[in-house]
């Protein structure tokens, strides 16, 4: 049995699971992704977070369109780049629609990072959305 300490196994072995389920029961196949992600701590006057998580192939897909780039112009730090600026801009969106007209808010630096999982803080409650050909997933904490 393997332990939570053994990360990549435990990846190797739900990616295969999946993989022979999908093959197995509906002869689809089943690729691995990349994750970007984008985190923006809410510093008041509430604190929580705004995460936001999508596959290496749609933020890549996005960058070209934000920045009317090429294929090949659009690199890691693009993306990164653009992922960030999505969670501050959605962040921001966010605590003006939720606390109201003319209220101040304090947002932190966006943080982000590149994963082959999706992971978010306890307590993360996380939003799925389909925006035009891929998803996108947004998680909060709000207190």
């Amino acid at each position: 049995m393997q332990t939570e300490n053994n990360c990549h196994d435990i990846r190797t072995s739900i990616f295969n699971a999946t993989s022979r389920t999908f093959e197995d029961m509906t002869f689809s196949k089943v690729e691995g992704l990349k994750f970007y992600w984008g985190c923006v701590t809410i510093k008041s006057p509430c604190n929580g977070k705004l995460s936001i998580s999508m596959p290496d192939h749609f933020i890549k897909e996005i960058s070209q369109n934000m920045y009317s780039l090429e294929d090949t112009k659009v690199n890691e730090k693009v993306m990164l780049d653009v992922i960030a600026e999505l969670a501050n801009t959605i962040a921001g969106q966010f605590m003006g629609l939720h606390l109201g007209e003319g209220q101040i808010c304090e947002l932190g630096l966006p943080e982000t990072g590149i994963s082959d999982s999706v992971v978010y803080d306890e307590g993360m409650k996380l939003y799925p959305f389909k925006v035009d050909n891929g998803f996108v997933l947004i998680g909060t904490i709000i207190k």
